[in-house]
């Protein structure tokens, strides 16, 4: 019988009789669509299988481990990096904050590995790589040359070398790990967020020892840290932040689940114990260079929530890298490194290493 045959059997018999898979019959089955093994029947009954039912932490390290093993990793020599998972297909309704918060954390020693891919279904919203590349950072843009990935055997890239000069990086997932790309077509298809929208977001493709993931339910929150777990990383952070990134709100309070060694423990981290409240500072639903324009008006020393929330996320997150004693001085400290323009040299000096053009006048 057809192996993949059955994995659908197993995962698909309903709400009562269907299966969890084990953490090596996951990754066959993502190993017989990248081989061609499954018919686009097949594949999309698993997709739609998955779906339904759910992925176990034991099947999500499964499906990382068959992409990892034909990935283009980093292993740069670094110490305490921290990876940032947030949602590929991007943000619809607030500002993007990672990447100044990215900025104020390699400002302060700190090596930040962001990644992702461009239009990435299901919302193709204002993702990752599209504010950076609106921002004037070109590694991956064949139009403008950019970086290229690592190849095969390489002991070391360029991506490698400006994250070890830089402290901070972009990965492009679907050139890092080109079998996953081809997925692409069919989650067009599926017009639902499938299991791979949960797996890239963890690849991991830099080996850092912390890795923060956001996600959107809160059901998921206990998945993914176990499957981070299986998947040896030291230190774990699950954010249901805003718009399921890793982004705290300052709205409300937001739940973490920390993981780190043996221990885990739920964190609700309010913005209102530091004098912090407001709204998410909304922005353009598909326009990177709106995002772009206010990202840059906030490292010139412009005010308003957008700053704040930036403040906030990076004070926590300086915090938890253990870069500083409270969450209070980490938020002073980040304050420091907006308010001295220490985050826009980091962005200047990132544009100068990728060899990018000038920033857009637009932004001028």
């Amino acid at each position: 019988m057809n192996i993949f045959r059955e994995v659908i059997q197993k995962v698909s018999r309903g709400e009562k009789l269907a299966k969890d898979l084990t953490r090596e019959e996951a990754a066959e089955a993502l190993r017989w669509i990248f081989e061609g093994q499954a018919s686009e029947f097949q594949i999309g009954a698993f997709f739609a299988a998955m779906r339904m039912k759910g992925e176990s932490a034991e099947e999500t390290a499964g499906l990382v481990d068959a992409c990892r093993e034909r990935a283009l990793q980093l292993h740069p020599h670094l110490e305490n990096a921290v990876d940032m998972g947030d949602p590929y297909d991007g943000k619809v309704k607030t500002l993007h904050l990672t990447v100044p918060v990215a900025l104020i954390l390699a400002a302060s020693d700190i090596p930040v590995i962001l990644h992702g891919a461009k239009e990435t279904p299901v919302k193709k919203g204002v993702e990752t790589q599209g504010v950076l590349e609106a921002l004037g950072v070109e590694l991956t843009s064949e139009r403008r040359g950019g970086v290229s990935p690592p190849e095969k055997g390489e002991a070391t890239s360029p991506l490698q070398q400006i994250l070890e000069q830089e402290k901070i990086i972009f990965l492009p997932t679907e050139k890092m790990v080109p079998d996953f790309a081809r997925l692409r077509p069919f989650r067009e298809a599926f017009g639902l967020r499938p299991f791979a929208n949960h797996i890239e977001k963890i690849f991991n493709l830099a080996n850092a020892t912390t890795q923060m993931v956001g996600i959107y339910h809160r059901p998921y929150l206990e998945p993914m840290s176990g499957a981070l777990r299986l998947l040896g990383t030291e230190r774990i952070f699950v954010i249901q932040g805003v718009e399921g990134f890793t982004e705290l709100f300052i709205s409300r309070k937001t739940l973490v689940l920390h993981g780190e060694g043996k221990e885990t423990e739920s964190l609700w981290l309010d913005p209102g114990e530091l004098g912090f409240r407001g709204e998410e500072e909304l922005a353009s639903r598909t326009e990177a260079a709106s995002h772009a324009g206010r990202i840059l008006e906030i490292l010139k020393g412009s005010e308003g929530m957008g700053a704040r929330s930036i403040l906030w996320n990076a004070g926590v997150k300086l915090f938890w890298l253990k870069k500083v004693n409270s969450i209070k001085e980490g938020v002073a400290r980040a304050r420091v490194i907006l308010e001295s323009g220490k985050a826009l040299e980091k962005l200047e000096s990132l544009k100068r290493a990728a060899g990018s053009p000038r920033l857009p006048s637009l932004f001028t």
